[in-house]
C-alpha cells in the first residue's frame, strides 16, 4: 500500500474537493492521512463517506494568544530546559516543544509517527500540501529507490520571501552561501517509506534545534528543507517542472502552462506532471481544476 500524508487543517469541503477527487481518479491502493482539527470531525466524516480512503488524524487547534506568548518564551525554554535532541528528550519536554509549533511544522512530527506506525504495510509515501495540489496520474509509479523533491523556477536569492525565511532561521552567512541555489519546494516530497522515514527524522531533529527561531510561525519548514538538502544531510532526487513528476507553479511562466480539456490535464512545458502544486497562482488553471473536481 502507498500512503499520502497531507495537512488539511482549517480547510473547507470546497477547498479539499479538487485534491481528494484527483486522488480518487489517480491512485489505487492508497490511504490518505489527513491532518485536521478535532473541531472539523463532522465535516471530515462526511468526506470519508465519499472518499473511503481518507483516514483523519485529529489535532487540537492551539489558541493564537498562547502561540504568541510562547514565541517570546521559546528561546529561553529551549536553551535552558530542552537540552537533548529530538527524540531523546523526555516526553514532557517533547510535548512542550511541539506545542509551540504551527501545524505547518508539527506535521513533520505527526508524519514521522504515522510512517513508523504503518511502516510494515507501506511501500511509498507522499508528504504534501492539500488545498493547492492535484494529482494527474499515479505519482508512485515514477518512484524507484530515492526520495524526490521538486525544484522551483527561481533561486533563493531572487526570492525575497525565501531569502527572509532562510536569514531568519540560519542567518545572513548561510543565506549568502545558498543565495544562488535553486529553491526546493517543501510542499511536496515523495519516496519509498524507508527514505521518507529518514527524511522526516532529519526534519524533526532540525526543527527541534531551531525551535527558538521557528516557534509559532507557519513559514520556516522550507528553509530547513533547503538547508538539509544543500548541506547534504538528505540527498533526494531533485526534479524540474518539465520532467513530469512534480510541477510547482509559483514561478512558472504562464505561457508554459496549458490546460487540455480533451485529455483533462494541465501541461507544463508540454508535459502533464503527475503532481501539480500551487495551481491557485494561475486563474485559468484554478477554473480548469474546479471544473474537474
Amino acid at each position: 500500500m502507498n500512503a499520502i500524508i497531507a495537512a488539511a487543517t482549517g480547510y473547507s469541503d470546497t477547498d479539499l474537493q479538487p485534491f481528494l477527487s484527483s486522488v480518487d481518479r489517480s491512485c489505487t491502493d492508497t490511504k490518505v492521512f489527513l491532518i485536521v482539527f478535532k473541531r472539523d470531525y463532522a465535516r471530515i466524516e462526511r468526506l470519508r463517506g465519499k472518499y473511503p480512503f481518507v483516514e483523519p488524524v485529529y489535532v487540537g487547534r492551539k489558541p493564537t494568544r498562547w502561540a504568541i506568548v510562547y514565541r517570546g518564551a521559546a528561546r529561553l525554554i529551549a536553551r535552558h530546559f530542552i537540552t537533548k535532541d529530538y527524540p531523546d528528550c523526555s516526553p514532557l519536554w517533547g510535548s512542550v516543544g511541539r506545542y509551540s509549533l504551527h501545524i505547518a511544522l508539527e506535521r513533520y512530527f505527526i508524519a514521522l509517527e504515522l510512517v513508523r506506525a504503518h511502516r510494515s504495510s507501506l511501500q511509498n509515501v507522499l508528504l504534501t500540501d492539500s488545498r493547492d495540489v492535484v494529482l494527474q496520474g499515479d505519482p508512485f509509479s515514477a518512484i524507484t529507490d530515492s526520495l524526490v523533491s521538486g525544484l522551483e523556477e527561481a533561486t533563493i536569492g531572487c526570492c525575497s520571501v525565501n531569502s527572509s525565511w532562510l536569514k531568519h532561521v540560519y542567518g545572513p552567512a548561510v543565506h549568502a552561501r545558498m543565495s544562488k541555489c535553486r529553491i526546493i519546494c517543501s510542499g511536496v516530497t515523495i519516496g519509498p517509506v524507508q527514505e521518507m522515514e529518514q527524511y522526516l527524522a532529519a526534519m524533526c531533529r532540525e526543527i527541534w534545534k531551531c525551535l527558538p527561531r521557528v516557534a509559532a510561525s507557519p513559514f520556516f519548514d522550507q528553509s530547513i528543507h533547503n538547508y538539509l538538502i544543500y548541506n547534504g544531510t538528505i540527498r533526494p532526487t531533485l526534479t524540474e517542472n518539465r520532467t513530469g513528476i512534480i510541477a510547482t507553479l509559483f514561478y512558472e511562466k504562464p505561457g508554459n502552462i496549458k490546460t487540455d480539456a480533451e485529455a483533462g490535464v494541465v501541461t507544463v512545458r508540454g508535459k502533464p506532471p503527475a503532481i501539480v502544486h500551487q495551481y491557485d497562482r494561475h486563474a485559468n488553471v484554478v477554473l480548469f481544476v474546479k471544473q474537474r473536481a
